[in-house]
């Protein structure tokens, strides 16, 4: 298909990244290892009220640094966060936050819950993603798709006013014309 580079994001584990990563090089492409972690409501340690009770967070290494730190979250999440899912929560994606890239995920990360609810200022998520902004947490991005449904079309319609408080990026409405 001609791309340079391909991208992995398994939910909640690595399972597949050395596979994935060794058939991308002998292929000359270049492997994005990531995970679609799952972000605890509250801590961690916390057990929830139901299996659902967790975001989506697409998290991608950038280097070795990322990706050693993606590695921990990862066991993290099975060996102190799991409740159903092998769940990770703000502080510790904070404290290993260094060499990753944030992407807001699916409809069921917390950023598309917050723009579909009309509650995207409401301080939870400007809170967290500031106590990470200080260059630790480089991106975030709301993904659009066909696959999305409704809510996917209506969190398109959001999109030219939609912003992520306290990262780098900023979404703009596309120029007239």
């Amino acid at each position: 298909f001609g791309m340079p580079a391909l991208a992995l994001t398994d939910h909640g584990n690595l399972f597949g990244a050395i596979e994935f990563y060794k058939s991308c090089r002998a292929r000359n492409i270049k492997p994005l290892l990531g995970c679609e972690l799952y972000v605890a409501y509250g801590p961690r340690s916390e057990k929830p009220r139901g299996a659902g009770d967790y975001w989506h967070l697409v998290v991608l290494a950038r280097n070795q640094t990322g990706w050693a730190n993606l590695m921990r979250l990862s066991s993290e999440g099975y060996l102190s966060g799991f409740h159903y899912k092998p769940r990770v929560d703000w502080d510790l994606l904070v404290q290993h936050a260094e060499g990753l890239v944030v992407l807001s995920a699916c409809l069921k990360g917390e950023i598309p819950q917050l723009l579909l609810a009309d509650r995207v200022d409401d301080g939870g998520w400007s809170a967290r993603a500031g106590a990470g902004a200080s260059g630790k947490l480089v991106a975030c991005a709301v993904a659009k798709g066909p696959r999305q449904g409704a809510g996917g079309r209506r969190l398109q319609g959001l999109l030219p006013e939609a912003r992520c408080a306290g990262c780098r990026c900023r979404k703009r409405p596309a120029a007239d014309g």
